[in-house]
């Protein structure tokens, strides 16, 4: 699951007007994995935030060829979806860490 995580990030961080649809299709396949292992997370903590963190994804997926398109409009809303995910994120990762 953090593969798939990771590498729908990295598709973010390189997406360009060229690619935008690669980085969205990233998002979505990333969304779908999330869908499919989530009945397979027995940590329910990190259950409960699937969801959210998949609908996140969703979104990113679904607004971001408008924004690097330079949609201003998508601005706000992107915006706010991004601190989201980073939350959710961050969460994430803080639950996945290994014990130390």
């Amino acid at each position: 699951m953090t593969d798939t995580i990771t590498s729908a990030t990295d598709e973010f961080e390189q997406a360009t007007s060229e690619d935008a649809t690669a980085a969205a299709e990233a998002f979505h396949a990333a969304a779908a994995s999330i869908a499919d292992a989530s009945s397979q997370v027995t940590n329910e903590e990190v259950a409960a935030l699937l969801p959210s963190l998949q609908e996140l994804f969703e979104n990113v997926a679904d607004l971001l060829p408008a924004i690097i398109e330079g949609d201003e409009a998508k601005s706000a809303e992107f915006a706010e979806v991004g601190t989201d995910l980073q939350t959710t994120m961050q969460q994430f990762e803080e639950l996945c860490a290994p014990a130390e």
